[in-house]
């Protein structure tokens, strides 16, 4: 599987917002809910699920985190859509929703 990048998560203003001691990985799959977007996740289990896997993110961050471990998901998943956005491997439709970008 393919590493995409890593991307480095620090919370501002907690005591512990700067450590980065943890990493999760987040996949970037394609076609695992509808044929041909992409589907960001955390879920191991949907990477079997998947057409294809484009590849993962390593996102370094605080092993102590403020909010709940759902919060801090969501916030890696933006990162990396964000990410995908940024270094053209992504581009959005209208509604927001997320497809691989041919690239020439």
């Amino acid at each position: 599987m393919k590493k995409l990048g890593t991307i480095n998560v620090v919370q501002e203003r907690i005591a512990t917002g700067r450590m980065r001691d943890a990493a999760t990985k987040i996949y970037v799959l394609v076609g695992a809910e509808a044929k041909e977007a992409l589907h960001v996740t955390d879920n191991k289990d949907m990477v079997a699920a998947a057409d294809e896997v484009m590849g993962y993110y390593d996102i370094v961050h605080p092993s102590i985190m403020a909010g709940s471990w759902e919060e801090a998901i969501g916030d890696f998943i933006r990162v990396v859509e964000r990410r995908l956005l940024k270094e053209g491997l992504a581009e959005a439709n209208k509604y927001g929703i997320l497809f691989r970008r041919e690239q020439n």
